[in-house]
């Protein structure tokens, strides 16, 4: 999910950077010191702010038992159920009972599947914020040298190199 995101919000940047890609270069600079501060922020803003899980696929076993019925019984004019829709009836409900005990199984063992995924997940984002730490103590250092440079430069007034002059060649010669 986090790699969506990323995803998205970097191609979003790039849109923003190529529609503005004539205008100044500090709003450009602007923009990516933007992105990817929200880059490095996401996994947080996805630890403090609020989750929505949308189910994409109905519940596996299909419908709950009540449904199943509804759908399966019939009723004729004099308002009595025949015995062939009373065994499909049965039958479906026996399915949905069956579904629902297979689900349930599915749980115990995706419960356990979800907690190694889970811890997974942390070591990876320990692993991901440790390489940003890393990172960014070598930009420090890079920033000290270079001002370190900087306090030891001098300006340059003259050039060591000799100055050539150039005498007019005679008439005769040209």
């Amino acid at each position: 999910m986090l790699t969506a995101q990323v995803t998205l919000l970097l191609l979003l940047a790039l849109a923003l950077a190529w529609l503005g890609r004539r205008g100044p270069s500090r709003t450009l600079h602007l923009l990516w010191t933007a992105t990817f501060a929200l880059v490095l922020a996401l996994p947080i803003l996805g630890l403090v702010g609020p989750s929505w899980e949308v189910p994409l696929l109905p519940a596996r076993g299909g419908g709950s038992a009540p449904a199943v019925i509804e759908a399966g019984t019939s009723v004729d004019a004099q308002g009595s159920i025949s015995n062939q829709e009373a065994a499909e009836t049965r039958e479906a409900l026996i399915l949905a009972e069956w579904a629902r005990l297979v689900a349930r199984a599915d749980g115990v063992g995706s419960a356990a599947n979800a907690a190694t995924g889970r811890t997974v997940g942390r070591i990876a984002w320990i692993v991901w914020f440790v390489g940003c730490a890393l990172s960014l103590v070598s930009l420090a250092f890079a920033a000290l040298r270079l001002r370190k440079l900087v306090r030891r430069a001098r300006p340059v007034h003259e050039f060591d190199v000799p100055v050539i002059t150039v005498r007019r060649l005679p008439p005769e010669i040209r």
